[in-house]
C-alpha cells in the first residue's frame, strides 16, 4: 500500500513519531517491510521492517545509516510491532506485543523525506511483506509503553489526538484501504 507524502508524514528535525501494526509474516527470512519512507538516492529514509526474524528500525540521513534490531517475529503468527522515535528524549524504542524490547540513543534527527509512505512494501526495490498487515497506525508523537499496551488490541475511531494515519483494512475487498 502506498500513501502520498504530505507534511504530516514527512518527519524532519525536532519531530517524533510512532508507527505500529499487527503483522503475520508467512516467512521471516530476508527483509520483510512493514512501514517505509524511502526516496531512492535521497539518503533520507526511515522504516520498520522484519529482517531475518528480528524487528528492525532503520534511519538513514546523509549516508549515515543507523539501525536497531531486537526481538523475535515468528512466521505464521500475529505479532504487534511498534517503533517510537522520541526526539525530545533522543531515543528510538522497539516494542513487540506491547513489551519494550530495546531502546537506543538516536543521536540525530528523524530525516525529512518527501517520499510516499509504504505499508508492506519497500520503496526502492520490489520487496514486499510476504504475509499480512492489520491495524497499521501512525502517530505524531512518541507513544509510551503504557499507551501501546493499552491500545494495541483495540480498534481506534480515527479521531484520537496525535493519530495521523490509521489503516484498519476492514473495507472488505478491492485494492483500496481507507485512512480512518
Amino acid at each position: 500500500m502506498q500513501i502520498s507524502d504530505n507534511a504530516l508524514l514527512s518527519g524532519g528535525p525536532g519531530k517524533s513519531i510512532t508507527v505500529e501494526a499487527w503483522v503475520k509474516p508467512d516467512q521471516t527470512s530476508g527483509t520483510q517491510p512493514i512501514f517505509e519512507k524511502f526516496l531512492d538516492g535521497s539518503s533520507k529514509d526511515w522504516g520498520l521492517q522484519i529482517v531475518d526474524g528480528l524487528a528492525e528500525a532503520v534511519i538513514e540521513s546523509a549516508n549515515d545509516n543507523w539501525n536497531l534490531q531486537a526481538g523475535n517475529i515468528p512466521a505464521g503468527s500475529w505479532t504487534h510491532v511498534a517503533m517510537a522515535f522520541d526526539n525530545a528524549a533522543d531515543l528510538v524504542r522497539l516494542f513487540i506485543n506491547g513489551v519494550e524490547v530495546v531502546q537506543r540513543s538516536l543521536t540525530k534527527d528523524m530525516p525529512d523525506t518527501r517520499a510516499a509512505l509504504r505499508i508492506g512494501r519497500h520503496g526502492y526495490a520490489s520487496q514486499y511483506l510476504i504475509g499480512e498487515v492489520d491495524e497499521a497506525r501512525l502517530w505524531n508523537y512518541a507513544r509510551s509503553v503504557g499507551e501501546i499496551t493499552a491500545d494495541m488490541n483495540r480498534e481506534r475511531t480515527g479521531t484520537e489526538p496525535g493519530l495521523i494515519g490509521y489503516w484498519s483494512f476492514n473495507e472488505g475487498t478491492g485494492q483500496t484501504a481507507a485512512d480512518r
